[in-house]
């Protein structure tokens, strides 16, 4: 019989093979759909919430860490970025403001990160997360991302969660009180979209 994990787990397995192959960067609200409807057909419910990710390979975790990039103008971060090797790459970070040195999101993207909370399990699972990938960057991030034994003031947006994924530090932070636009995407709106997705990861779990 399968537990609870083990059912989480073979889900991811059928969705991580389903987006490799999708080859599409911008597939977060559909990649979450697709797991929540799958999901709450065999009685687990994982919440979508508003997260933002960045994903730094070590040189640049370690110049955020020590306040090296507090102390650059832009064109100082730049210069530095190019002769170093450091990198970023952020996921709902679309305002130019809070790019913080990070690759920028595509400017006719929604501009913001969708990942699912699953309470009950205690997990953060951001199921395009491979989509931040930059292995000529030295940034490797697998499709899925997840978070175990997420405290209480992280769910509630009060404090970051980080991974260590390999030489990238994966880092997220949420946002609860987000008024829920992904639900007027299409990839959201109509679950029929992946619908063979949906019945891909259901048959994967019973």
């Amino acid at each position: 019989m399968n537990t609870r994990t083990t059912i989480i787990r073979k889900a991811l397995a059928a969705s991580d093979e389903f987006w490799k192959a999708w080859h599409r960067p911008d597939v977060c609200v559909a990649a979450c759909r697709a797991l929540h409807v799958a999901m709450r057909e065999v009685g687990i419910n994982l919440e979508p919430m508003v997260a933002r990710a960045r994903f730094l390979n070590q040189l640049m975790f370690d110049a955020f860490d020590n306040g090296l990039l507090d102390t650059f103008t832009p064109e100082q971060r730049a210069a530095w970025m190019e002769e170093t090797g450091a990198w970023g790459v952020g996921l709902g970070y679309l305002d130019p403001k809070i790019q913080l040195g990070f690759e920028p999101m595509a400017p006719n993207s929604w501009g913001k990160h969708l990942a699912l909370i699953d309470r009950t399990g205690g997990l953060l699972i951001d199921p395009s997360a491979g989509q931040a990938s930059r292995p000529q960057k030295k940034i490797v991030v697998p499709q899925t991302v997840v978070i175990q034994n997420t405290p209480a003031e992280f769910l509630a947006g009060r404090s970051e969660g980080s991974i260590q994924l390999g030489a990238t530090v994966a880092s997220y932070r949420l946002f609860p009180a987000e008024d829920g636009s992904w639900s007027a995407s299409p990839d959201w709106r109509d679950p029929k979209r992946f619908k063979g997705l949906v019945k891909k990861i259901i048959k994967a779990v019973r």
